[in-house]
């Protein structure tokens, strides 16, 4: 286990990188592939055992390559993974380097040509220092995601799980949904007619059917047999997806409130109406142990021996006299 330490180190870190260019940087910036690349620097240094200086020459070199645009967002293709890969692949590359005696620039973030001002003019460097004590650290504030395709559709996607299973909804039944939400998650996954497998992964109109019609967004819910069927593709013709006033003033004042409303109206008349303020499995509206656990088990499924799973499992429940 004690080859876990780094590991809550990094993530303070990361929390302070990503608030000191969030949110100006987030319209052409992918968060995951520029933060990751400075937080895998130091995982990997720590693990290493670097020095001081060493550690600054790594963080240097991977703030000097990290990177990751929205772009992609455009063909449905497939980056957001290259993002997160190759952030960890640059933080390793710049641990060893560093290692190695390979120097870099020693104030990354915060100098006059770093990374901040690159990012975007309204950075936050104050930011990068502010509150690094244990009680408020990242991971005690750290999402989860259920499903498999972006965040910015959860709240949503839960609304539809939550509707279909105390109504018993029925596709065929439906005749318009409106989903409230907003601007940031308009400007993202309103797509009604994604064209790669990857694409769907980035349409809250294909999410919100498939939760509807399959009961679930696992990885089975994107395969191509699952994005072409005929119920799914009926019911996303059926979808829109406005920016409410309300819930964008809500997102304002609170950039963990990713809410949707789902306004679901069926051929009888009746208007079903849910509304998400957090994700499930954001720290404001958290997973159960239980759901973290079969979570678990489906990813790790095929890849680790069930054998050795339970054992696991329960050291993760004294993460924290271990992380410390």
């Amino acid at each position: 286990m004690r080859c876990w330490l780094p590991l809550p180190r990094a993530t303070r870190l990361a929390h302070g990188w990503g608030e000191a260019i969030n949110p100006g940087s987030y319209h052409y910036w992918h968060t995951t592939g520029v933060v990751g690349a400075l937080c895998s620097a130091v995982a990997a240094g720590k693990l290493m055992g670097l020095d001081r200086k060493k550690l600054l020459h790594a963080i240097g070199s991977a703030g000097t390559q990290a990177a990751g645009l929205w772009q992609f967002l455009e063909d449905g293709a497939m980056s957001k993974t290259l993002h997160t890969a190759n952030g960890t692949l640059c933080g390793l590359r710049s641990a060893r380097l560093a290692a190695l005696g390979f120097t870099a620039a020693e104030d990354i973030l915060a100098g006059d040509r770093g990374l901040l001002g690159a990012m975007t003019p309204d950075n936050h460097p104050e930011a990068l220092t502010r509150a690094l004590s244990w009680d408020n650290c990242a991971l005690l504030t750290n999402s989860l995601k259920p499903y498999a395709c972006c965040r910015h559709t959860h709240a949503a996607d839960y609304c539809a799980q939550l509707l279909r299973g105390e109504h018993r909804l029925e596709p065929e039944h439906i005749t318009r949904i409106v989903d409230h939400t907003y601007q940031v998650a308009v400007n993202t996954v309103d797509n009604p007619e994604p064209s790669t497998p990857y694409g769907y992964k980035f349409s809250g109109q294909y999410c919100t059917a498939a939760m509807l019609v399959y009961g679930h967004l696992g990885e089975s819910a994107f395969t191509p047999e699952a994005t072409s069927d005929p119920r799914v593709r009926r019911l996303m013709d059926k979808i829109t997806l406005v920016c409410d006033p309300e819930l964008e003033a809500s997102y304002q004042a609170d950039r963990n409130r990713w809410a949707h409303r789902l306004e679901v109206t069926l051929e009888d008349g009746r208007v079903l109406t849910r509304q998400v303020e957090y994700p499930y499995g954001d720290f404001n509206n958290p997973f159960t142990w239980a759901y973290e656990h079969e979570k678990f088990h489906t990813l790790a499924a095929g890849f680790w021996a069930r054998t050795g799973l339970p054992r696991w499992l329960s050291g993760c429940r004294t993460w924290r006299s271990w992380m410390i």
